[in-house]
Protein backbone atom coordinates (compact mmCIF):
# COMPACT_ATOMS: atom_id res chain seq x y z
CA UNK A 1 0.00 0.00 0.00
CA UNK A 2 2.87 2.36 0.43
CA UNK A 3 4.20 1.83 -3.02
CA UNK A 4 0.58 2.30 -4.36
CA UNK A 5 0.93 5.65 -2.41
CA UNK A 6 4.33 6.13 -3.46
CA UNK A 7 3.80 5.80 -7.02
CA UNK A 8 0.18 7.75 -6.54
CA UNK A 9 1.67 10.47 -5.78
CA UNK A 10 5.42 10.71 -6.29
CA UNK A 11 6.03 9.21 -9.77
CA UNK A 12 2.73 10.27 -11.30
CA UNK A 13 3.09 13.83 -10.59
CA UNK A 14 6.78 14.07 -11.26
CA UNK A 15 6.10 11.99 -14.43
CA UNK A 16 3.17 13.66 -15.61
CA UNK A 17 1.83 10.26 -16.36
CA UNK A 18 -0.47 7.55 -14.89
CA UNK A 19 1.50 4.37 -13.73
CA UNK A 20 -0.69 1.83 -12.57
CA UNK A 21 0.76 -0.75 -10.59
CA UNK A 22 -0.84 -4.54 -8.96
CA UNK A 23 0.32 -6.19 -5.79
CA UNK A 24 -0.12 -9.78 -4.56
CA UNK A 25 0.24 -11.20 -1.19
CA UNK A 26 0.32 -14.85 0.49
CA UNK A 27 2.11 -15.74 2.95
CA UNK A 28 3.73 -19.31 3.72
CA UNK A 29 7.06 -21.14 3.41
CA UNK A 30 9.45 -19.31 0.24
CA UNK A 31 12.63 -20.89 -1.08
CA UNK A 32 14.84 -18.09 -2.44
CA UNK A 33 17.71 -19.46 -4.39
CA UNK A 34 20.32 -17.97 -6.70
CA UNK A 35 20.34 -19.58 -10.23
CA UNK A 36 22.74 -19.05 -13.20
CA UNK A 37 26.57 -19.80 -13.54
CA UNK A 38 28.60 -19.54 -10.40
CA UNK A 39 31.67 -18.17 -11.24
CA UNK A 40 30.28 -14.52 -12.12
CA UNK A 41 27.89 -13.45 -9.75
CA UNK A 42 26.68 -10.76 -12.34
CA UNK A 43 25.35 -13.53 -14.40
CA UNK A 44 23.44 -15.11 -11.19
CA UNK A 45 19.49 -14.05 -10.45
CA UNK A 46 17.63 -14.43 -7.09
CA UNK A 47 14.33 -16.66 -8.07
CA UNK A 48 11.53 -17.29 -5.36
CA UNK A 49 10.37 -20.98 -4.93
CA UNK A 50 7.33 -22.15 -3.38
CA UNK A 51 2.77 -22.00 -3.18
CA UNK A 52 3.26 -18.26 -1.52
CA UNK A 53 5.36 -16.87 -4.02
CA UNK A 54 3.30 -18.76 -7.05
CA UNK A 55 -0.04 -17.68 -5.32
CA UNK A 56 1.04 -13.86 -5.10
CA UNK A 57 2.48 -14.27 -8.49
CA UNK A 58 -1.26 -15.01 -9.66
CA UNK A 59 -2.93 -12.64 -7.11
CA UNK A 60 -0.66 -9.76 -8.93
CA UNK A 61 -1.24 -10.74 -12.30
CA UNK A 62 -5.34 -9.58 -11.56
CA UNK A 63 -4.21 -6.63 -9.34
CA UNK A 64 -5.30 -3.62 -11.23
CA UNK A 65 -4.05 -0.54 -9.09
CA UNK A 66 -4.78 -2.78 -6.30
CA UNK A 67 -3.60 -4.79 -3.63
CA UNK A 68 -4.95 -8.40 -3.79
CA UNK A 69 -4.14 -10.64 -0.29
CA UNK A 70 -5.00 -14.43 -0.38
CA UNK A 71 -7.69 -15.47 2.77
CA UNK A 72 -4.39 -16.69 4.66
CA UNK A 73 -3.03 -13.15 4.50
CA UNK A 74 -6.59 -11.43 5.81
CA UNK A 75 -6.66 -13.85 8.13
CA UNK A 76 -2.62 -12.91 9.59
CA UNK A 77 -3.81 -9.29 9.77
CA UNK A 78 -4.67 -7.65 13.05
CA UNK A 79 -8.59 -6.18 13.30
CA UNK A 80 -6.93 -2.91 13.91
CA UNK A 81 -5.30 -2.94 9.93
CA UNK A 82 -8.54 -3.83 8.64
CA UNK A 83 -10.64 -0.85 8.95
CA UNK A 84 -9.78 2.99 8.11
CA UNK A 85 -8.49 4.51 10.96
CA UNK A 86 -10.50 7.42 10.88
CA UNK A 87 -13.87 5.71 11.28
CA UNK A 88 -12.86 2.17 13.30
CA UNK A 89 -16.05 0.71 10.85
CA UNK A 90 -15.51 0.81 7.29
CA UNK A 91 -13.93 -2.36 6.31
CA UNK A 92 -10.94 -1.47 3.50
CA UNK A 93 -10.47 -4.96 2.46
CA UNK A 94 -13.33 -5.99 -0.18
CA UNK A 95 -13.71 -10.69 -0.46
CA UNK A 96 -13.69 -11.11 -4.27
CA UNK A 97 -13.58 -14.70 -6.43
CA UNK A 98 -10.94 -14.67 -8.75
CA UNK A 99 -10.37 -17.09 -11.63
CA UNK A 100 -7.26 -17.97 -12.30
CA UNK A 101 -5.24 -19.10 -15.76
CA UNK A 102 -5.98 -22.61 -14.98
CA UNK A 103 -9.78 -21.53 -14.46
CA UNK A 104 -9.30 -22.43 -10.57
CA UNK A 105 -11.97 -19.87 -8.59
CA UNK A 106 -10.22 -18.58 -5.31
CA UNK A 107 -11.72 -16.59 -2.88
CA UNK A 108 -9.36 -13.87 -2.14
CA UNK A 109 -9.32 -9.99 -1.08
CA UNK A 110 -8.94 -6.30 -2.60
CA UNK A 111 -8.16 -3.06 -1.63
CA UNK A 112 -7.54 -0.03 -3.14
CA UNK A 113 -7.37 2.07 -0.17
CA UNK A 114 -4.54 4.36 -0.35
CA UNK A 115 -2.18 3.71 2.97
CA UNK A 116 -2.25 7.52 3.69
CA UNK A 117 -5.79 7.10 5.11
CA UNK A 118 -4.92 4.09 7.20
Amino acid sequence: MQIHWAVRNVLNPTLKTTIRIGAGVDNGGTLITKVGKGRNTENQDLVWIGKASNYASHLSNEADNTTIISVDTYKNIDKENKILSSSNTIEIWTQKILTLKNDKKVTCYESSTPCEIL
